[in-house]
């Protein structure tokens, strides 16, 4: 959860650090906005992906939905390391943040 610029701009160096020309940080309004952000670390392989799926107010808590998706058997994949990672806008809550995560594996058969 990044709810002020300090820590947007701090986590936006680390994201773009291996990127030739960084973009530059986008614009938020944190008065009235702040960034659920998921991540799965680095991955040794291509095939992995984590997306938050929607994001709820439930008693008094915010519910982020979270979907991680792995490669299965047979999967041919890229040969680099990968770091997934999903950044989304909210509406600013105080609420408390719960995250539930759902596992996935994509399995390609032959």
């Amino acid at each position: 959860m990044i709810r002020d610029r300090d820590a947007w701009l701090e986590l936006w160096k680390q994201l773009s650090s291996r990127q030739f020309r960084p973009p530059p940080l986008p614009e938020i309004d944190f008065s009235r906005e702040m960034l659920i952000v998921v991540a799965m670390g680095e991955r040794n392989t291509g095939g992995f992906s984590i997306i938050v799926d929607g994001v709820y107010e439930r008693d008094k808590k915010l519910e982020v939905v979270v979907k991680s998706t792995s490669p299965g058997k047979n999967c041919m994949l890229s040969q680099a390391f990968t770091q997934p990672v999903d950044i989304i806008r909210v509406q600013k809550s105080d609420y408390p943040v719960v995250f539930r995560e759902t596992n996935v594996s994509n399995d390609c058969g032959l």
